[in-house]
């Protein structure tokens, strides 16, 4: 029994960690994206955020 409870704590922790990262990267390509590409940078920022607020929107529909 104390080893499920280890293993339920570590998966646990791993997708904490992996969602944390997962969003950083994100914020850190929107940054990248939106300053460092002149005109169209903010409309391709805007247009992937979309992208990826509906897919994740799709998720958690799917999941209920």
């Amino acid at each position: 029994m104390p080893f499920l409870t280890v293993f339920l704590g570590v998966i646990s922790v791993q997708g904490a960690s992996a969602a944390v990262t997962d969003g950083i990267a994100l914020r850190t390509a929107k940054f990248i994206t939106g300053n460092f590409i002149p005109v169209l940078g903010r409309m391709f920022t805007d247009a992937t955020d979309t992208v990826i607020s509906a897919s994740v929107l799709l998720k958690k529909i799917q999941s209920d």
